[in-house]
């Protein structure tokens, strides 16, 4: 570090670079980790933002580092001369903050000098020297590059770093690999003679672990792969400190700092002693807060992921609200008879009240005094379910991946509160009862076979790593629902120390796609209850909970009071007021959200650690809630058959009866027949959503737990407009 005489930092001036034609200064400079301005990474306008302050100590190593970035772009020769400084006076900045004296600054320009030279492409690689007889085609595989590429110095020390790992896990933890390159100036290619010095076998004498005070040795030990006597494996030995990041017992766990490896010359055994901080096995958590569409909601939640030190999880939660009511409890425990299967059961209480005018309300940002018949148009119903599951899954040996089956049984009832919610759920063939039985005692029995595997090491604070789920829900072994539902979910987080020098694994670009749907057999329909209704801040963030779901009409028929033509009502008996109107059959259409049977999702993120436990992440949402099949909205016989029998309009009033000579369906002049299937309204299916926007998250220490906190904007959103109600023409009436 550089001062002047009176003690100010001396700050970074220009760097420029003499001699490069072939690459620009641009990408030199970004290769300078010490010393090169702060911008933003790869920009255009914003590469150079602020000045770092000058540290000779500094300009050794990012000269070192130019040379380097020559040599992965081929330019193996490359020399890179010591740079010149010059020392300068700076002008007063443009911004100027108030109140605060403003001296002129000293700042050094550094100019760089390079030798390009000659680009090399890579000949052949061949290894000799071997004392076990490996197999030098797939040894040749590890190295990232194919003969004719561009040599790239960092792709050599990639695969050196390769064959490393692949001989650690044969045993020979001592095992060197030294590059011979053979330049042919003819040709401008470099071939490489790696001569493999393998060393002795290793086997593992002891494994021990210290730090771990509450959790038993045996709960550590079942998790890494490794045993006393055996091939010492480095390979098997990272899986278990992943498994064991993946159980969140202990703050993160790097093998090069967690690891002690004690090696014996003598008999060529290694003693392992594994370094770990435990973390707070218990969380507990007060929720709380306010949607516009979900109303308010506060919760306590209690967790140990590690009882009693024996690595079993037990969790209860509890929710309430204006509009959710949540209660579960549940206990996992992950070696049954000290052995590798996962058991886990719960048991669960919800309530969930859905009403379509209190969100038109919402949504319109005004009071809506609407008459009983529109409110009868409009959903408003309230589901309870109540039930258990109990799971089942066991790890494939030695990987990541995961077998499993669970069951869940739930009984569930519907209380509508108008006409619309009513007939949803009366109407759509999902039981082998309808009518108002349908509403009560929806038993689904449920079992899940699922694959999955996952390398995410800290599922939390998801930075590198993928996982992948495949399950299958099957309904109709019992109960009285009979559904099918494929799911899939893929993740994928990328650290950008691939793309740029971010060693520690600060910065992560990550994606996630989702797909799913859900189909009815044995003649009957997916309930609505299980289809798909989108939105929130687990699929698409901007968009609240339950608000995505494609629109249909529903066929129904509604008994109104004939009117004359100066707007008083027809009396059935003119001599009895009492006995009312007379009443004329309309067929109406009602327009309401069934949920999709198809919904695919995706997510992207950039996502940067600001600072501890503090995170932010750029991000956008997109997905499709769609109908797919629409035969999976189909009426039952019953309806169907009532809409077809019913007798629409008034030719004939006859005092004391009411209407006489209605039209019926099918009929000369009346409506066309009623079909049981039910179609989508034009506009709202396959229609795409989209928000973007920014998260920060933070892992509160306490309670270990992700606070979050999102902004987001709604690119793509539905806006169509339409009629869910049909017009009845006045003809002459007599009376």
């Amino acid at each position: 570090m550089v001062r002047d005489r009176e003690g100010l930092r001396v700050k970074v001036g220009k760097i420029a670079f003499k001699g490069n034609e072939k690459l620009k200064s641009r990408e030199l400079r970004a290769a300078m980790k010490n010393l090169k301005p702060i911008g933003i990474p790869q920009s255009i306008f914003l590469e150079n933002l602020f000045s770092r302050t000058y540290d000779s100590t500094k300009l050794q190593e990012d000269t070192e580092r130019v040379r380097q970035d020559y040599q992965e772009h081929g330019y193996f020769k490359a020399v890179v001369d010591d740079p010149t400084t010059v020392l300068h006076d700076t002008k007063q900045g443009l911004l100027r903050v108030p109140f605060k004296h403003h001296d002129i600054g000293k700042a050094v320009d550094i100019t760089i000098p390079v030798e390009e030279g000659d680009q090399y492409h890579l000949g052949t690689i061949t290894f000799k020297n071997s004392k076990v007889g490996v197999n030098t085609t797939a040894l040749r595989r590890l190295f990232p590059m194919k003969d004719g590429d561009v040599f790239d110095t960092s792709k050599v020390r990639k695969g050196l770093d390769n064959l490393t790992k692949a001989y650690g896990e044969l045993g020979y933890i001592k095992f060197t690999g030294v590059p011979d390159t053979q330049i042919d100036e003819s040709k401008k290619l470099i071939n490489l003679d790696v001569d493999l010095d393998e060393g002795a076998q290793y086997y593992v004498r002891r494994i021990e672990f210290v730090g771990n005070t509450t959790t038993r040795d045996k709960v550590i030990r079942r998790e890494v792969p490794l045993e006393e006597g055996g091939l010492y494996n480095s390979k098997l030995w990272e899986y278990g400190l992943l498994r064991l990041n993946q159980l969140q017992y202990f703050d993160e766990l790097k093998p090069d700092q967690a690891t002690d490896i004690k090696q014996n010359d003598t008999d060529h055994t290694v003693d392992l002693t594994l370094k770990v901080h435990e973390k707070g096995k218990n969380s507990i958590g007060l929720t709380g807060g306010v949607s516009g569409l979900e109303g308010a909601f506060i919760g306590l939640n209690y967790s140990t992921n590690n009882l009693l030190g024996r690595g079993e999880t037990l969790s209860v939660e509890a929710d309430t609200g204006s509009v959710q009511r949540n209660i579960r409890f549940s206990f996992t425990e992950p070696y049954l008879f000290d052995k590798p299967y996962n058991l886990g059961f719960s048991v669960f209480s919800s309530r969930y009240s859905y009403n379509q005018a209190q969100q038109l309300s919402i949504q319109q940002n005004q009071q809506l005094n609407l008459p009983q018949n529109v409110l009868d148009t409009l959903q408003n119903y309230s589901q309870s379910v109540t039930g258990f599951s109990v799971s089942l899954s066991y790890p494939l040996r030695r990987s990541v991946k995961r077998v499993g089956i669970s069951y869940s049984l739930d009984r569930s009832s519907v209380t509508a509160f108008s006409t619309a919610s009513t007939d949803l759920f009366q109407f759509l063939a999902f039981r082998n009862v309808s009518g108002p039985n349908a509403l009560e005692g929806v038993i689904t029995s449920k079992i899940v076979p699922s694959f999955s595997f996952s390398t995410i090491p800290n599922p939390q604070r998801e930075m590198s790593g993928h996982s992948l789920y495949m399950g299958g829900e099957f309904s109709g072994i019992g109960g009285n629902v009979a559904a099918i539902r494929p799911i899939i979910e893929w993740k994928q987080f990328i650290p950008m120390h691939h793309f740029h020098p971010d060693k520690e694994g600060r910065q992560s670009l990550g994606y996630r796609i989702t797909g799913s749907y859900i189909t009815g057999y044995r003649g009957l329909v997916a309930p609505p209850t299980e289809r798909f209704y989108t939105g929130g801040d687990t699929d698409l963030r901007g968009f609240d909970t339950r608000t995505i779901s494609p629109y249909i009409l529903l066929d129904d028929t509604v008994a109104m009071p004939l009117t004359n033509p100066d707007g008083s009502t027809v009396p059935l008996d003119p001599t009895n007021p009492r006995r009312g109107p007379v009443t004329v059959n309309i067929p109406i259409k009602r327009i309401t959200v069934p949920g999709g049977d198809t919904s695919i999702g995706t997510n992207l993120e950039y996502r940067m650690n600001v600072i501890g436990p503090v995170t932010l992440a750029a991000f956008v949402d997109t997905g499709l809630n769609f109908v797919l099949d629409t035969s999976q909205l189909r009426l039952t016989d019953t309806q169907v058959n009532t809409l077809n029998t019913t007798a629409f309009g008034c030719a004939t009033v006859v005092a004391g009866v009411g209407c006489t000579g209605g039209i019926l369906p099918g009929a000369p002049g009346g409506l066309p027949v009623y079909s049981s299937t039910l179609h989508t309204v034009d506009g709202t299916n396959l229609v795409p959503r989209m928000s973007t926007g920014l998260e920060l998250q933070v892992i509160l220490p306490v309670v270990n737990a992700p606070f979050r906190v999102y902004y987001a904007y709604n690119p793509l959103r539905l806006d169509t407009t339409t009629s869910g109600s049909q017009s009845a023409a006045r003809s002459g009436t007599r009376t």
